[in-house]
C-alpha cells in the first residue's frame, strides 16, 4: 500500500509518479521465501 496526507483535489501527476516510484522500488517475494545464494 501506498498512503499521502493529500486530499484527492491536491493529488496532482507528480503525486502519482511519487507513488509509482515507491511501488517501483518494492522487493516482491509473492508470499515465497527468498533464495539463498
Amino acid at each position: 500500500f501506498w498512503f499521502t496526507d493529500l486530499h484527492w483535489p491536491d493529488f496532482t501527476k507528480e503525486t502519482l509518479l511519487e507513488a509509482v516510484a515507491a511501488y517501483q522500488k518494492r522487493e516482491r517475494r509473492f508470499g515465497g521465501l527468498r533464495d539463498e545464494e
